[in-house]
Parts: C-alpha cells; sequence; structure tokens
C-alpha cells in the first residue's frame, strides 16, 4: 500500500482573512465617508440658519396678540402656516411683532404669555428663546443626526454580521477538512489487507 500518495483539501483560512480584511476596509472607507457627509451636511444647516441672539439683551413680557395666516403653496399643494404676533410694552411704547418662524401648527393660544428678549438699541427686534429658528433647526438637527446615524450604523452592522458569519463558516470548513488517502485499484482488491 503507497502511503505517500496523501492528500489535504486545502486550508481556506488564507482566504477568509483576505476576504475579512476587504470587506472590513469597505466597511470602514464607507464609515468615514458617511461620518464626513454628515459633519459636512450638519455645518451646512447651521451655518445657513444660526441666528445671532447677542443683540436681544433686555427681557420682557409678551402677550400673543394673534396667530397670522399665511398660505404656502406649492407646486403639489397649498397650507396654511401660522406665525405668532407678540405685543409687549418697552419705554411706555406698544409693539406688536411678527415672529420669525411658521408651523403649520399654532404654537401659542392667543392671550398667552410669553417671556421674550428685545433688544434695547431696537425694541422693535424680538427673540422668542423657546420658538426661533435656533431651536427649531435644533430640533431638525436633532431628528437628522438620528436619521444619518440609523443610515450609517445599519448597513455597517449588517456588514458585520456578514463577516463574521464568512469568518465562521470558513473557519468551521477549514477545521473540518479532512485528510483523504489516495488508494489505487490494486489496494483496493487486496484479500491480504487486513483493514478492509
Amino acid at each position: 500500500m503507497d502511503n505517500n500518495s496523501n492528500g489535504y483539501e486545502p486550508n481556506n483560512r488564507g482566504v477568509a482573512v483576505k476576504l475579512g480584511a476587504i470587506i472590513a476596509a469597505v466597511v470602514i472607507f464607507f464609515g468615514i465617508v458617511a461620518g464626513l457627509a454628515f459633519v459636512a451636511i450638519k455645518n451646512l444647516i447651521n451655518g445657513a440658519v444660526k441666528q445671532d441672539t447677542s443683540i436681544y439683551n433686555v427681557s420682557v413680557t409678551a402677550v400673543i396678540s394673534e396667530n397670522r395666516e399665511h398660505e404656502k403653496v406649492t407646486e403639489d399643494s397649498r397650507s396654511i402656516v401660522y406665525t405668532p404676533v407678540y405685543q409687549y410694552e418697552y419705554n411706555g411704547r406698544t409693539y406688536n411683532v411678527e415672529g420669525s418662524v411658521s408651523s403649520n401648527i399654532i404654537k401659542y393660544k392667543v392671550g398667552e404669555k410669553v417671556e421674550v428678549k428685545i433688544s434695547e438699541g431696537d425694541p422693535g427686534k424680538m427673540y422668542d428663546p423657546e420658538y426661533n429658528r435656533n431651536k427649531v433647526f435644533k430640533d431638525i438637527e436633532h431628528e437628522f443626526s438620528i436619521f444619518w446615524l440609523v443610515i450609517i450604523i445599519v448597513p455597517l452592522a449588517v456588514v458585520a454580521i456578514a463577516v463574521i458569519a464568512v469568518c465562521a463558516a470558513m473557519k468551521k470548513r477549514s477545521q473540518n477538512n479532512v485528510y483523504i488517502t489516495n488508494v489505487s485499484d490494486e489496494d483496493a482488491d487486496d484479500p491480504n489487507d487486513d483493514y478492509r
């Protein structure tokens, strides 16, 4: 019997490592690109909508005198948005100032009292700390951040699970490699073979 003709299936561990490294590199690249895009979009939004509030240095109590309706028209639809009008007194003069934010829901009821900040040098300019562009866009930014993170994390998690599954399958397969003995036809018919 010729025992020098033993062979075995090739070890797939090297293939698994290479495949895992390639997939890991793609995942890292995707994560970096998505992260940079997220930061760029976030900074762009912040720069476009940030309102300078340093000029508003006097606190006054305003009363909502009305919720002014504006018609918002797009190609597909028409809708009504509401802008609160703040009425307040400063140095013996009454001001009615329309807010800086409009929405399709009414934020304040008419007659509701709201603490606002005004500019001492220009009392006709007003800032509502609870309902302003900065706060509204900060809320939008928070929702956008969650949405963007889901877009980044879900695919990365799927790819990571796939990599782990492939590596586990390759490892199991390499552990189950069996040595195969090549037996010639003459040896198979040997009547003196005690191991048949």
